[in-house]
This record gives C-alpha cells, sequence and structure tokens, in this order.
C-alpha cells in the first residue's frame, strides 16, 4: 500500500533518500497550499454555509477550494485531485504542471494584498492621530 506523495529518486543530480524526499515535498506543498489558499480567499467566489464558507476559484482546469470555516484546503487539476490540507495537515500533495497555473495567478494577487494592508495600517495610524486630534499634512 502506498501513500499519495509524488516521490521521485533524482533531485538536483542527486539520489536523496525518502525521508529527505518527503520533507522537501512537504515543503514544497505548504509553499503551494499558501499560494492556493490565498487565490482563493482573494480571487474565489464565496459559498455559504452553515458554519464559514467554500471559496471556490476555478481557472483553466484548475478549482480551488478553502473551506474558511475548518480552513481545509482542496486542488483539483483537470480531473485529478492534486492537493489537500485537513486540519493543518497536508493529506495529499502530487506535483505536476498544475503548480505552473499558481504562481502566476498568485504573485499579482499577493502583491495587491500587500498594498491593501500597507494602506490599511497607514490608514490605522491616521485614524489614532485623529481620534487625539493631532492629523499629519497631507494624510487626509
Amino acid at each position: 500500500m502506498g501513500h499519495d506523495w509524488d516521490i521521485g529518486t533524482k533531485e538536483g543530480g542527486r539520489i536523496m533518500d525518502t525521508e529527505e524526499l518527503l520533507a522537501q515535498r512537504k515543503k514544497e506543498g505548504k509553499e503551494i497550499a499558501r499560494m492556493c489558499r490565498l487565490i482563493a480567499l482573494e480571487a474565489g467566489e464565496r459559498y455559504p454555509k452553515k458554519h464559514g464558507a467554500n471559496m471556490v476559484f476555478g481557472h483553466n482546469g484548475l478549482w480551488i477550494t478553502q473551506d474558511t470555516y475548518e480552513n481545509n484546503l482542496r486542488v483539483t487539476y483537470k480531473t485529478e485531485w492534486v492537493l489537500s490540507i485537513h486540519s493543518g495537515a497536508i493529506k495529499r500533495y502530487i506535483k505536476g504542471e498544475w503548480v505552473k497555473l499558481v504562481k502566476p495567478l498568485y504573485a499579482p494577487l499577493a502583491a495587491a494584498k500587500k498594498v491593501r494592508e500597507e494602506q490599511e495600517a497607514k490608514q490605522k495610524g491616521i485614524d489614532r492621530l485623529a481620534a487625539f486630534g493631532i492629523v499629519k499634512e497631507g494624510a487626509e
């Protein structure tokens, strides 16, 4: 009985043992999962449920579903289930061409989120100053 990890035998021109490969795949899986979560939360369509909502994003056969209540993540590509996070643990991660679709979707959303968070922090500072009757020049 096997597991769902896509484990090769060569990485960077050298043979790696199974434990090293598993650790590397888990690290890659967590990074891709982080990107997928942001894509679903920022660009996905909201489907409310009793507790929380499912945020669903689809593009070119890639479907990302993020459960906002339980924080579970499921990614399918075409008809294949390629990534699953349940209760914070990676249950399935299969590398493939789908990863190449995630990265260009992630980059502009991450940049936009960073700008938005910076603007919100700046506005929060201005609001604090205004509460004390002190407002910086040009802040309004």
